[in-house]
Order: structure tokens, then C-alpha cells, then sequence
């Protein structure tokens, strides 16, 4: 029973241990005996254990002595000071030779702390979310600034770099709000993703010589920023990164760039040997010799109203207009041939769009979210309608899909609530998941060609009164018709398992209480059509005297009670 005890109590013992050495007056160290050094860090044995263990004022001393030996301090480690918020400074020593990975991370009250010269590595997050403070030195030691550094500082107004920093790291200054000027020194040669994206207090920006990486997102949402200019030693760009600088009216890139051009004083960023536009702003006029607006050229210009767009371009890239809000008016050339994913997503102001014959694709989610458009014609050239190509488009009324396009994609039309008529081509096979659901479809033929129906097809379109599943579909997805109480007309084959999920919505072809005496047996032709005496196409059956088309090429006249 002792034995027992002993190993429980041993058990308990590992259990409880600290994760630090020891503690000197308030401060917690690791200690590494080899050398006589030792690492600041924090109490416990895991970073946040105890919140708070650090308040106020610490002073960190160059030298602790544990049990008369002397250890040298010369870091602090990772987490050290983690999520501290009662912490308002922090002095460090001279002997300080690097500070950890997120040692002073969500440290919310602290107003100030010196960087000693000794300090020649700041760890990646090493004041992310530290939104006190409001000024900082970076010594003449440190070689770079890695990944969100300072992210989240909304504080920050004064940042000094030396001229040792050659690389600023992915979201090193991002969500700065506070500062509205920095200078990077001539050493910088790289700005990495996002580096200063949500500075929205930055107003001026100027781009050393030294500088020959712009990463993606570089300036992404920099809302106060009105000019840049890319210099001649600049060779690549990323995406994206100027997008939702909303008060940026000039791009220029400097005379001379290898790989970049702003010709003809186009205000905008062109790959020189591509003719690809690659980032743009409100003030962009797109010359005659550009063949391809790229990737996010234009995402987030929110001051953008019409957009010419030349016959020499044959592409729009992904998110090319994404969430250009103002956009009301795009000329869409003949020679355009692409329309990448999202390319004019979320553009709420526009109400039509003419798309020229000489489009082919359509990328996914082309025109969702653009609640304002209430027409578009759909050029014969497409084949296919991409998933989510017009999801959420409110204030559309009326879709012709033209006879070349086999398929919709899922969610294709769904939420279009204004949505009341669709004309569906014979050449149509499939519909995506949810393809129409949520609409305010009144009437919806399908044509005998159409072999599957995704599932949530026609959910919750409550305005239809009736639909009749073709003869040829051999798929239907689950909840086709859910949620909704229209009648669902259907052949014998169809008959069991829907009537199974649907019940008493489901009717026969052959119900006399439904179509009268017209006969549908299990090998009849698909019926392909129904039409009224003058030839227009109907939009299903219809009470009265009317001619049916079937699949098999003939047709006759039936009378449906």
C-alpha cells in the first residue's frame, strides 16, 4: 500500500512540475549550467498558465545568482511574457542576444521597451497584438524582421529600422493603424506578403532602390495611401497588392524596370514581356496593347465606376473585379474569350452586362453577389455554367441559357430571389447541387435531354406551382424538391422513389385527375416539349388543347383536362 502511495505521489509530483528553473525576484528563468547562461521565461509550465505573472514594471537584471553561482542572462524566451496584459515595460540588458518566438505576443498594456544593441534576433511575433505600444527602436544588430512582428500594433506610430534589416517578414507592420509614415532603409531587399496590408493610417510610402520583392498583398487595404512608385530595381510583384487602396489614384513604375511598365501614363502596373495588367487602381485607363487583366488587377477598387476594357484583351483573371462596388458600366470586348473565377464578384452596383459572342468560360462564382444586376445575355460560345456562376444574384428576373452549355454547376442560381423564369436548352444534362434553390421561380420547363438533378435542385422554390421530371433523368439528388409544396409530375419509372420521399405531390403522367388521357407506358419516348396550337413553346402542361413533342421526333395534339 506504501509502494502505492509512493507512486502516485511521484506521479502527482511530474504532473505539477514547473516548466521554469527557478525564480529570482519576481522573475522566472531557465538556466542552462554548461555555459552559465540564462533564458528569461514564463512561469509554469506552459505560456499562459498563470495570466498576468509579469505586471507593471520589470526590470530584467544582466547577471542571476542561483545558489552563489552566476548566470549570465542573454535571452528571453519563447512566450515569455505571452498575453501579459499588465505589463507596461520591460527594460532589457546589454547581454540580451535574442528575444523569442512571441515573447511579448498580446502584451496589451505595454507602452515601451528597449532593444539593447546586443539583441541581434527578434523572434517571428514577437509584439504581434502588443496595441499600447507606440513607438519602437530596432538596434543596428538585427539582421531582419520576420512574420507579424508588429502585427495588430494599432498603437504604433514611430518605427525605427536600421540600415542592417535586408527582410521585412509576411504581415510584419499589417493592421498598424496607427502609423501614417515608416522609412526603410536602402538595405531592404525583400517585403513579404501582407507586410504592411491594414496600415489604413499609412498616407505616403516610399519604395527603397534596394527593394527587389514585393510580396502579394504587399499594401493590401491601405485605405489612406494615394500614390507608389515601383522602382527600376523591383523585378517581380505579387498579387493582389494593392487591392482595396481605395484612395490610390497613381501608380507609377519607374523608367528603366527590367520586367514592370506603366506606359502611356496609364496609372497601373503592366508585366512588360506578358502585356498582362497586373494591379491597377481607380484612375487606370487599360492601353490598347494589354492582352490580359490579371489575378485581383482590379479587386477592391471601391472609386472605380466604368471600366473600358480594349480589344487587344482576350482574359480577365481570377477576382479581377472582385468587390469593385461602384462599378456600374464594363464594355466587355469581342476578342475577350476568358473570364476567370470571381471576376466580377460581389459588384453590387452593376445591373446588366453585355457578354461578348466570343466568350468560351465563365470561371466559378463569375457574377456571384452582384445583387444589382438585373440582366445578362448568356453568349451561344459556353458549354458549361460554372458552380455559383450567379449565386445570390437578387435582383435578376430572367435567365436564357443558350443551346451549347450541357451542365450548371451547384448552386449556380440559388438565392436569386427575384429569379422567376429560366429557359433551359435541349442540349442541358445535368444540374449541380442546389442549382435553383431559393429562387422565385414561377415556371421551369425541363428539357427531355437533362439526366440528372443535383441534390436540393429546386428546394425551396415556393413559387412553383408544378415540375415534371423528364423521361431520360436516371439521377435525382436528395431534397430535389424539398421545402416546397408544388406538384411533381413524373413517369413510372420515377414514380415509387419520389412519391417514397414526396407523397401526395407526386402525380403520374397517365392521373386522369392530373393530364387527362394522355398515355406515358414505361417505353414511351421522352416527352420533349409542349406547345400551344400557334407553336410557342409552353413552359410545362397546360388545361386545354395543346401539341406534344416527344423524343423520337413525333408529335400530336392532346387534349389535357
Amino acid at each position: 500500500m506504501r509502494k502505492q502511495f509512493l507512486l502516485f505521489t511521484l506521479l502527482l509530483g511530474s504532473i505539477t512540475a514547473w516548466g521554469h528553473d527557478v525564480e529570482v525576484d519576481g522573475i522566472y528563468y531557465n538556466l542552462h549550467q554548461q555555459d552559465t547562461t540564462a533564458s528569461v521565461t514564463f512561469k509554469g509550465d506552459a505560456p499562459a498558465a498563470y495570466r498576468n505573472e509579469y505586471t507593471g514594471e520589470v526590470v530584467i537584471p544582466e547577471t542571476v545568482i542561483v545558489d552563489g553561482i552566476p548566470y549570465i542572462v542573454t535571452s528571453v524566451g519563447d512566450r515569455c511574457f505571452y498575453e501579459c496584459n499588465s505589463l507596461t515595460s520591460v527594460s532589457i540588458p546589454g547581454t540580451v542576444k535574442s528575444l523569442g518566438y512571441m515573447c511579448f505576443a498580446g502584451c496589451s498594456g505595454l507602452v515601451s521597451v528597449n532593444l539593447p544593441e546586443s539583441v541581434t534576433s527578434l523572434g517571428d511575433c514577437c509584439f504581434e497584438y502588443c496595441s499600447s505600444l507606440t513607438s519602437v527602436s530596432i538596434p543596428g544588430s538585427v539582421t531582419r524582421l520576420g512574420m507579424y512582428s508588429f502585427y495588430g500594433c494599432k498603437e504604433l506610430t514611430s518605427v525605427t529600422i536600421p540600415n542592417s534589416v535586408t527582410f521585412l517578414g509576411e504581415n510584419c507592420f499589417s493592421e498598424c493603424t496607427g502609423l501614417t509614415s515608416i522609412t526603410i532603409p536602402n538595405s531592404v531587399t525583400v517585403m513579404e506578403y501582407n507586410c504592411f496590408g491594414g496600415c489604413t493610417g499609412l498616407t505616403s510610402f516610399t519604395i527603397p532602390h534596394s527593394v527587389t520583392n514585393v510580396g502579394d498583398r504587399c499594401f493590401w487595404r491601405c485605405t489612406g495611401l494615394t500614390s507608389i512608385t515601383i522602382p527600376n530595381s523591383v523585378t517581380s510583384v505579387g498579387a493582389t497588392c494593392f487591392s482595396y487602396c481605395s484612395n490610390l489614384k497613381n501608380i507609377t513604375v519607374e523608367e528603366g524596370n527590367p520586367v514592370y511598365d506603366s506606359r502611356d501614363n496609364c496609372n497601373a502596373v503592366i508585366c512588360t514581356a506578358e502585356n498582362r495588367m497586373i494591379a491597377a487602381c481607380p484612375s487606370t485607363i487599360v492601353p490598347n496593347s494589354v492582352t490580359s487583366l490579371g489575378n485581383g488587377c482590379f479587386l477592391g477598387c471601391d472609386g472605380l465606376a466604368s471600366v473600358t476594357i480594349p480589344g487587344s484583351v482576350t482574359s480577365l483573371g481570377d477576382e479581377c473585379f472582385y468587390e469593385c462596388s461602384n462599378l456600374t458600366s464594363v464594355t466587355l470586348p469581342e476578342s475577350l474569350t476568358t473570364m476567370g473565377r470571381h471576376c466580377f464578384a460581389y459588384c453590387k452596383g452593376l445591373t446588366s452586362v453585355i457578354l461578348p459572342e466570343s466568350v468560351k468560360t465563365m470561371g466559378r462564382s463569375c457574377f456571384e453577389g452582384c445583387k444589382g444586376l438585373t440582366s445578362i445575355n448568356l453568349p451561344k460560345s459556353l458549354t458549361s455554367m460554372e458552380d455559383y456562376s450567379f449565386k445570390d444574384c437578387i435582383s435578376l428576373s430572367s435567365i436564357a441559357i443558350p443551346d451549347s452549355v450541357t451542365s450548371l454547376g451547384v448552386f449556380c442560381f440559388a438565392y436569386c430571389s427575384g429569379l422567376t423564369s429560366a429557359t433551359l436548352p435541349d442540349s442541358l444534362t445535368s444540374l449541380g447541387m442546389a442549382c435553383f434553390a431559393f429562387t422565385g421561380l414561377t415556371s421551369v420547363s425541363l428539357p427531355g435531354s437533362v439526366t440528372s438533378l443535383g441534390d436540393y435542385c429546386f428546394a425551396y422554390c415556393t413559387g412553383l406551382s408544378s415540375i415534371i421530371v423528364p423521361y431520360a433523368v436516371t439521377t435525382v439528388g436528395s431534397d430535389c424538391f424539398s421545402e416546397a409544396d408544388y406538384t411533381i409530375y413524373c413517369y413510372p419509372k420515377h414514380y415509387d422513389s419520389l412519391k417514397e420521399v414526396y407523397g401526395e405531390r407526386v402525380v403520374l403522367y397517365d392521373d386522369p385527375t392530373a393530364i387527362g388521357n394522355v398515355a406515358a407506358e414505361a417505353d414511351s419516348p421522352a416527352v420533349e416539349g409542349c406547345y400551344d396550337l400557334s407553336g410557342r413553346r409552353l413552359s410545362g402542361w397546360q388545361r386545354g388543347l395543346q401539341i406534344i413533342r416527344y423524343s423520337d421526333g413525333t408529335s400530336r395534339k392532346v387534349m389535357v383536362n
